[in-house]
């Protein structure tokens, strides 16, 4: 969970139902890099562990990002893009999954245009994060029920394992400087 303290945040609605879980998907895989104990998809093998009766799909714009190995499989896919986003799902065979989780690019357009584009495949019951929102949570949550509004969806937000002080966001998105946070997003 370093430098983020999400981990917290994802036991308190995952381990209740880890053992039921059947399908996740992960965007953004994240190549190794200079982390204590880095390894490309790291977060992948987590999820693998995490959820011992679950298939672990991947996606990221990167190739040199893709994992394919023992429940998990990967593939190419610009998170913006519905064109590239459902060809990624029909690799995977389609079907709905119980969690999602965007740890993509962070830029708020794209968190807000991956969840339009996924929410469709929502479990019902299930969980969708975004990580690392930068902006205004309230103005990704507008878009998206703007996007979809035949849902009925709920929003809670958390800074490191807290809920969300008012006045968040960081200066280089055009709000006042903050941490980062995470939504859970769920279709009632």
């Amino acid at each position: 969970g370093h430098p983020h303290q999400y981990t917290p945040i994802y036991h308190q609605y995952l381990a209740p139902v880890a053992a039921d879980v059947k399908r996740v998907l992960e965007i953004g895989i994240c190549v190794t890099r200079a982390l204590p104990n880095g390894r490309t998809g790291a977060s992948l093998f987590m999820w693998e562990e995490f959820f011992p009766n679950a298939e672990i799909f991947g996606i990221d714009i990167d190739p040199a990002s893709m994992v394919n190995e023992g429940r998990i499989k990967s593939a190419v896919a610009n998170q913006g893009d519905s064109a590239t986003m459902c060809a990624a799902l029909a690799s995977f065979g389609w079907g709905m999954f119980d969690v999602i989780v965007d740890d993509g690019t962070h830029d708020p357009a794209y968190q807000a245009a991956a969840a339009i584009i996924m929410l469709p495949y929502l479990a019902p019951g299930g969980h969708y994060f975004i990580e690392d929102i930068y902006v205004d949570p309230a103005s990704i949550e507008r878009n998206i029920r703007t996007a979809v509004p035949d849902k009925s969806l709920s929003f809670a937000v958390y800074e490191g394992g807290k809920p969300l002080p008012e006045g968040y966001g960081r200066r280089e998105w055009g709000g006042p400087p903050a941490g980062e946070c995470l939504m859970l997003i769920r279709v009632n």
